[in-house]
């Protein structure tokens, strides 16, 4: 709503009575119209703080959300120096929830701009030669090992240093990962 219906409905909120001189441009009129220049303003502050309230369409309160979510830390270790990096890297941290299943570490990298694939076939058996049926072929040391293939990056994505971070701290602490870039 802009000044003159705020100060249109200011008006109208007064008591009735002639004290009241609003058919002019007198110092009644003025105050309204001062009180609703600042109701205008208050207004499209508003509509400011639903999107701050967002993370994917924050401004000013960026430092905030990352003061809020303990940024930077293990995951992001230097805050981004855009706010569309920033933005992201808040997002990330809001939305991680956790997951052992390959496609919850899919979606957690292509959060970070990355499209990957997940390799879990290194404790397979598998009947090989000189071995007995059954035998693991890489033995049990490699039964909690699995292996990212990383594809090039797309638009704003985090480093391969924040994504093997990201990726390392969600998954579980018996496991080991290995990345590689194609």
């Amino acid at each position: 709503m802009d000044a003159p219906s705020y100060a249109r409905v200011i008006k109208k909120l007064l008591p009735p009575g002639s004290v009241w001189d609003l058919l002019t441009d007198g110092k009644l009129s003025a105050l309204c119209l001062a009180l609703a220049q600042e109701l205008t303003r208050v207004d499209g502050r508003a509509g400011a703080v639903l999107n701050e309230a967002d993370p994917r369409t924050a401004t000013e309160t960026l430092e905030d959300w990352e003061r809020v979510l303990g940024l930077p830390d293990a995951d992001v270790p230097v805050i981004p120096s855009t706010v569309a990096e920033r933005r992201l890297a808040i997002t990330q941290k809001l939305v991680r929830v956790g997951g052992q299943s390959k496609p919850y570490y899919v979606a957690l990298a292509a959060a970070c701009g990355y499209t990957v694939t997940i390799d879990d076939s290194y404790g397979a058996t598998i009947l090989r030669a000189g071995f007995r049926a059954g035998a693991r072929v890489f033995g049990v040391q490699w039964a909690h090992v699995w292996r990212v293939d990383v594809q090039p990056p797309t638009g704003d994505a985090l480093s391969h240093a924040e994504l093997e971070a990201i990726i390392r701290r969600a998954a579980a602490a018996h496991t080991v990962v290995f990345f590689r870039y194609l």
